[in-house]
């Protein structure tokens, strides 16, 4: 259709109206200087955005000399006036900048240029290059392999040209209205090979096209909205939910904690939630320099061990390395509490969905999804705690329940495996008032303890169809002169070449003070131990999805502080098993960790949408 402007060409002006006027270009000196302070800036977003949010939000971000004004020149468009030239460089030299989940795209601005005419479809974005041979890391291979995703701006080398290390950084002029690039395949030598990418800073991407920004035809994946897409699936679980056949009574006290009335506990969720919506606003608009759901390796690895050699490594590394951890039997025996329930035929679950109740929808619920929930709830013996856990497992149904810091006895346990309807139970016991692990699952996986201590439990997990990997529940050492125990214990679990390894838990340490927002600024030794077990377990973190910190101090006051502490880490291996996943920060108030839910959506099973090849996450 054609746009207002192109129908008034055709019609036939006044002769005053078609008069032009000539104007001068009589610019003051002040004016210029503003001219030079000033960027244009843009939010993709369905939202109308204010200017005194976005000026606040941005200005606790940048952290320049002054706060920039914002001043609205279209809807979600505004000028932005720095102070003085260097502030604007420094931000200029920091792009993308991200608010809500949504990128800030910032274009230089032209005093005479009409608005309508500048293009807001493209934007500056570091990519990194894995899977490189060394020799390929310089500038010219860079620009080389850079330019065939768009116009490369600079390569992150030295100055004889070489960028030697885990990675190749380029920073490159990406058209957002395009697919995000998953990698390129390159020949070297006659060896070809998959070079994957990863992004940093990276915004919500569409689940449908896997653009950033939709172009004037809309989405090109042919499923609507995204944000509706999303919706409509949540929507439709819920419906799933309902008709399902729901089986035995609430229990009473459990030894941790009552049940509180479960329709009062709900709205009480639902108020927090919202109540924190607003807050959580700025919270979302850190940097997401963390590259995890882009990584889609589709390089295959060689075998170099078998899944038992592995085994037989991990349990030898750990005994040279602790003492005191102990070795757990296939059949479930022995050790600091092991409870090892039979699978019970005719589960109400199986009994229900026999009966052929299902939802018929327009739009397709994601399914063959596995989820995994991690939690440090900081003590079970709150019945809100468990209350809180309770909601969060009937909500969402994880395959597997990872608490920390549960300072409870293995004793307690019991009643709370049977009220989550969890068929296996593995307790650590809590060492006076502090610590405890507990890990649940249920029937849809089959796990085997292979070891644990205070810090960790490590279970093979095998599903039905799957390649069977290692899973570490892991609890970092919250005393920081303890903190290299941590990580001399992770060196010690990592399994063979060819084993999928996953780790999710509570770390207890930031990669880069960009996980950090007020106090101190992290010491740069300490963060660098954390990159280095990354490095040397070939570990990549995956990302997050709604708030970035996981864990503040809930001060009302200056000393109020948020890190990201909580995460999900795994290996190439372990992400060429699954088609994809992403990592789903969730909210709670009776705990200062927030709880992490890991999706991690099968390749086998009904293709719910085959349209696509593949889809992103970045939300």
């Amino acid at each position: 259709m054609d746009s207002l402007e192109e129908k008034w060409k055709g019609l036939r002006l006044l002769e005053d109206e078609n008069a032009s006027i000539e104007l001068d270009e009589d610019t003051t000196t002040e004016l210029i200087y503003k001219e030079q302070r000033t960027v244009l800036g843009k939010i993709f977003s369905s939202r109308i955005i204010s200017k005194e949010v976005l000026g606040s939000t941005m200005a606790k971000v940048w952290k320049i000399s002054k706060a920039a004004k914002f001043t609205e020149v279209c809807p979600n468009t505004f000028a932005i006036i720095f102070e003085n030239v260097a502030d604007k460089m420094r931000v200029w030299e920091g792009r993308p900048w991200l608010f809500d989940n949504q990128v800030l795209v910032m274009k230089e601005f032209e005093g005479y240029k009409p608005l309508h005419s500048v293009s807001f479809d493209s934007e500056c974005f570091w990519i990194r290059i894995h899977n490189l041979p060394i020799s390929c890391m310089t500038k010219v291979k860079g620009e080389q392999i850079g330019g065939t995703v768009g116009k490369v701006e600079r390569v992150d080398v030295q100055e004889d040209g070489s960028g030697w290390g885990n990675f190749l950084r380029v920073q490159v002029l990406l058209d957002l209205t395009k697919p995000v690039a998953r990698g390129r395949t390159l020949t070297v030598r006659g060896n070809r090979f998959w070079a994957p990418f990863s992004y940093e800073k990276l915004p919500k991407i569409c689940f449908s096209c896997g653009c950033m920004v939709h172009g004037v035809n809309g989405c090109s994946g042919g499923q609507g909205n995204n944000e509706e897409m999303e919706d409509k699936w949540k929507r439709e679980s819920e419906k799933k939910e309902n008709l399902e056949t729901r089986a035995g009574a609430k229990e009473g006290k459990n030894g941790l904690g009552s049940d509180e009335d479960e329709g009062q506990t709900r709205k009480k969720e639902k108020g927090r939630e919202e109540s924190e919506g607003g807050k959580d606003l700025e919270e979302e608009n850190g940097d997401r320099e963390d590259e995890g759901m882009m990584r889609r390796g589709e390089e295959r690895w060689d075998k170099q061990a078998t899944e038992e050699e592995s085994e037989n490594m991990v349990d030898k590394a750990l005994e040279e390395t602790y003492g005191q951890m102990v070795e757990v039997s296939s059949e479930g025996k022995g050790g600091i509490g092991v409870e090892d329930h039979p699978k019970k035929k005719g589960e109400w679950k199986r009994r229900a969905r026999a009966k052929g109740k299902q939802v018929v929808s327009d739009y397709p619920i994601p399914p063959n999804i596995m989820k995994i929930l991690s939690w440090n709830c900081r003590g079970l013996g709150n019945p809100r705690t468990v209350q809180d856990l309770y909601n969060m497992v009937e909500k969402n149904k994880p395959s597997l329940v990872f608490v920390m810091e549960t300072k409870s006895l293995k004793k307690s346990f019991d009643s709370l495996r049977r009220r989550l309807q969890c068929e296996g139970c593995f307790v650590v016991e809590a060492v006076g008032k502090g610590g405890g692990l507990v890990l649940l699952w249920n029937s849809d996986v089959r796990a085997e303890i292979v070891n644990y201590s205070q810090s960790h439990i490590n279970v093979w997990i095998e599903e039905e169809g799957e390649k069977k990997w290692l899973l570490t529940c892991f609890y970092g050492q919250p005393d920081t002169n303890k903190r290299k125990e941590s990580w001399s214990l992770l060196n010690s679990l990592k399994p063979a070449a060819n084993i999928g390894w996953c780790i999710v838990g509570d770390f207890n340490e930031i990669l880069t003070n960009d996980e950090k927002w007020g106090g101190r600024a992290r010491p740069e030794g300490q963060m660098e131990l954390f990159r280095e077990v990354m490095n040397e377990g070939n570990l990549y973190d995956l990302g997050w999805k709604g708030d970035k910190f996981t864990w503040s101090n809930s001060h009302g006051d200056d000393t109020f502080t948020k890190e990201r502490l909580d995460r999900a880490v795994a290996t190439p291996e372990w992400m060429n098993i699954y088609r994809e996943t992403w990592v789903e920060v969730m909210v709670t108030s009776t705990s200062d960790h927030k709880p992490l839910l890991l999706h991690v959506l099968k390749k086998k099973g009904r293709n719910w949408n085959s349209q696509r090849a593949f889809k992103y996450e970045a939300s």
